[in-house]
C-alpha cells in the first residue's frame, strides 16, 4: 500500500487525498488463524506540514476467523482507522515513521492498525455450543453422547471447598 508524495514533496504545506484498494497478503494474523477475505480499502488524506506528512484516514477489510467455540470459519468485516505521522528524519519522536525517496509505504501501519481493532475471539452464533471435550465432536451438528461429568482426580481437593447447598 505505497502513496506517491512527488506532487507534495517540494512544498511546505499541502494536502492531497488518497483511496487505495489492495490486497495486503496471504499471511496468518496472530495465532488464531484469521485470514483475509478481501482487499483492504482505505481512504483518506495526506497532510504535509514543515518535513511530516500525517497520514488520517479510515479503511475495511474482511477477515475470516475459526469461531472460539466450536472452529468453524466466521466471516467478519473490520473497520479500522488511520492516524500516522511519517518523516524523512524521525529526529527524537517516536511516533514518527521514516521513510525515504517520493513514496510513502503504509502496509505495516495499516496492518498494525488492523490487528489493534480486531476481536479477540468470535463465535459463530450466540447459542453455539462447542466442541465435545471428550471425542471433540462438533455439538452444533449433532450430540456425541460422551459422559463430560468426569472430574479429574488432582482438582478433587478442591471440589471439596465448594459447599454445593450454599450459593457461592
Amino acid at each position: 500500500m505505497i502513496i506517491n508524495i512527488s506532487a507534495v514533496s517540494g512544498r511546505r504545506e499541502a494536502s492531497f487525498d488518497f483511496q487505495l484498494n489492495e490486497k495486503l497478503g496471504d499471511e496468518v494474523l496472530g495465532a488464531d488463524g484469521a485470514v483475509f477475505t478481501t482487499p483492504v480499502s482505505l481512504e483518506g488524506e495526506v497532510i504535509k506540514e514543515q518535513d511530516i506528512y500525517y497520514v488520517e484516514g479510515t479503511g475495511s477489510v474482511g477477515i475470516c476467523m475459526p469461531c472460539s467455540r466450536c472452529l468453524e470459519p466466521v466471516e467478519l468485516s473490520v473497520d479500522f482507522k488511520l492516524n500516522e505521522k511519517f518523516g524523512n528524519n524521525a529526529g527524537d519522536d517516536e511516533e514518527i515513521e521514516t521513510f525515504s525517496g517520493d513514496s510513502i509505504d503504509l502496509s505495516s501501519a495499516v496492518m498494525r492498525n488492523i490487528l489493534a481493532v480486531m476481536p479477540m475471539k468470535v463465535v459463530c452464533s450466540d447459542d453455539c455450543k462447542g466442541l465435545c471435550p471428550v471425542c471433540g465432536q462438533n455439538l452444533n451438528v449433532k450430540d456425541c453422547g460422551c459422559d463430560t461429568t468426569y472430574v479429574d482426580p488432582r482438582f478433587e481437593s478442591l471440589r471439596s471447598l465448594l459447599k454445593f447447598d450454599e450459593e457461592v
